[in-house]
């Protein structure tokens, strides 16, 4: 099984400590299950930022955390700037 952990907020500004707005996150999947700060998500998931995309078969987003755990395979888009 493939995991990726992925800080939907990544950014150069960031990483230099600058106040960064967060991204508004877009989840989009055939079922979601909630447990806690936890989203499940499975079935043709779509993680979206103005950042970056994130396709795969199932997925954990973190809420509070803003970290995806992903299981399947997966593909990462990142925007073009």
């Amino acid at each position: 099984m493939k995991r990726l952990i992925l800080l939907a907020s990544l950014s150069v500004l960031a990483i230099a400590q600058q106040t960064v707005p967060p991204h508004e996150v877009s989840v989009t999947s055939e079922s979601v299950q909630n447990d806690g700060s936890v989203r499940h998500c499975s079935g043709h998931v779509v993680i979206q930022t103005d950042a970056v995309t994130v396709r795969t078969e199932r997925a954990d987003y973190n809420v509070d955390t803003n970290s995806i755990t992903t299981f399947g395979r997966t593909t990462i888009e990142l925007a073009e700037k």
